[in-house]
């Protein structure tokens, strides 16, 4: 949709709230990735539920290494990828638009603990009653955001009984897998096998002989696609290419042998060493609560603000629900829609008469 209007010449601002944040970075994604020959005006995250590096090409997923950079990938640096299958940066998409605004409010208890919160403070018993009614009575992003709020629990790990870890790629695996490798995928799943793998030969055998399966599977699979994609910049008349073990790069433009090859070693390590529990890693702060103050000293940043192609609003003092943009108040309509929004359109846009 946005390549047929961007090729009838139509000016084009995006607006996106939360996952749809989500969505419009994984179009932008591709059209910067597949070189699109015209770039959107300006791209609105309104309380993105994204990574605050979400936009970062600084990731171990990219084809090329960082510019300057002659040692391994250091996986603290903030601009790198943190989730375990490269499924949390959108690394092409700041090519395709001029320039990205994000909205964001520290008081959005759906994406994380309010700033009201003093994570670990001590109240007196006494007291408890009193708040256990207070947050009982609380909307229902309060009470999520005084347990933390809803996105930073993404992948819990604990308890793994019962929250799975990433336990949705162990099952969407399992099915492909065993029919890659007919009894013996079956033991690549199963954590008691694996555990019986370091002593048992032949158990060990059957699992690194499924993982192989499933790597050779995933490098076809994106050889074919490849093979299949028209050269050139993406047209309207060019279908996106579909995928079924590389799903969760789908948000790629291009998902070349290298790419796969990374990712299905991203996956054996994902369920081979840390039984789909992901291991050595946190979830990056959601965008649309701390807006880029983790992210903005990196180079790769800090550029995009001196040349304003990234400017972030805060929102904090009069945003204080992930959802309160659905019930504008007149404060709200005048600092969202107005300031934060629709004077930026006609500030730096062509796009129609406001």
């Amino acid at each position: 949709m946005l390549l047929q209007l961007l090729e009838a010449d139509i000016r084009v601002n995006v607006i996106g709230h939360s996952l749809g944040a989500r969505v419009a970075l994984t179009a932008l994604n591709l059209l910067g990735e597949r070189g699109a020959p015209r770039r959107l005006d300006q791209l609105f995250l309104w309380q993105p539920a994204v990574a605050d590096n979400a936009l970062s090409p600084d990731t171990p997923f990219t084809d090329t290494p960082p510019r300057n950079e002659l040692v391994p990938p250091d996986p603290n640096r903030p601009g790198r990828e943190v989730h375990p299958l490269g499924m949390g940066t959108f690394p092409g998409a700041h090519r395709a638009v001029r320039n990205i605004v994000v909205l964001h409010s520290h008081e959005d208890g759906i994406l994380g603990p309010s700033d009201r919160e003093t994570p670990g403070e001590w109240y007196d018993p006494r007291d408890w009653f009193q708040r256990a009614g207070t947050f009982i009575e609380a909307s229902s992003d309060d009470r999520t955001g005084k347990l933390g709020g809803a996105y930073s629990k993404k992948w819990w790990t604990f308890p793994p009984e019962i929250a799975g870890g990433l336990g949705y790629f162990r099952d969407y695996y399992f099915e492909r897998g065993r029919a890659l490798a007919p009894g013996q995928w079956e033991a690549a799943c199963l954590i008691h096998l694996q555990q019986r793998s370091a002593d048992d030969a032949s158990v060990r055998y059957r699992i690194d002989r499924a993982w192989e399966a499933l790597t050779r599977a995933i490098v076809d699979e994106a050889r074919r696609v490849m093979a299949a994609l028209p050269p050139g910049p993406l047209d309207s008349e060019t279908p996106l290419p579909e995928y079924d073990l590389l799903k969760p790069l789908a948000h790629r433009g291009i998902i070349s042998e290298r790419l796969a090859l990374i990712f299905a070693r991203q996956l054996r390590q994902l369920g081979q060493r840390d039984g789909w529990q992901p291991r050595d890693v946190e979830v990056r702060p959601a965008l649309g609560l701390v807006g880029f103050v983790e992210v903005q000293n990196e180079d790769f940043f800090r550029d995009k603000f001196r040349t304003n192609q990234f400017d972030f609003v805060n929102q904090t003092t009069w945003l204080f629900e992930h959802s309160a943009m659905k019930y504008p108040t007149e404060e709200i309509f005048v600092k969202s829609y107005q300031e934060g929004i629709i004077n930026r359109i006609k500030e730096k846009s062509r796009f129609g008469q406001y």
